[in-house]
């Protein structure tokens, strides 16, 4: 019999443990899964002026990786906006005036009210 004839575990081959593998390929689908939660589908807002009834409004598309914070949205929407009443620091719901105080209480097509330091005005 050559070394050829002999059985591949008798060939010096390894012997790989499947455990190990699929480990290995749950871990790599759970990151996979936490990715696509993080790089989820942008959410298009517009924002209106606290107070403005003739301002028609700028559409903001927000997703995790341009806007990972609260804070760095209402940078961009201060120079965006350019309100009169000078930076951006709280964004209330239309309707009630709720403040919103995270990036992911932002909704699809959703209409939101951008304020400075004043407080939540609400149209007629």
């Amino acid at each position: 019999m050559t070394e050829y004839d002999q059985h591949p575990n008798q060939r010096g081959y390894q012997q790989y443990d499947q455990r190990g593998y699929q480990q290995y390929d749950q871990q790599q689908q759970q990151q996979v899964q936490q990715r696509a939660t993080i790089l989820e589908r942008g959410r298009a807002v517009r924002l209106m002026r606290n107070g403005d009834p003739y301002f028609p409004g700028r559409t903001f598309l927000i997703n995790q990786k341009r806007y990972p914070m609260l804070e760095v949205f209402l940078d961009d929407a201060s120079q965006t906006l350019r309100a009169n009443f000078g930076a951006v620091r709280c964004i209330y719901t239309p309707k009630h005036g709720t403040r919103l105080n995270d990036i992911s209480d932002f909704e699809d097509h959703r209409t939101y009210v951008a304020s400075g330091g004043e407080r939540f005005k609400k149209l007629q």
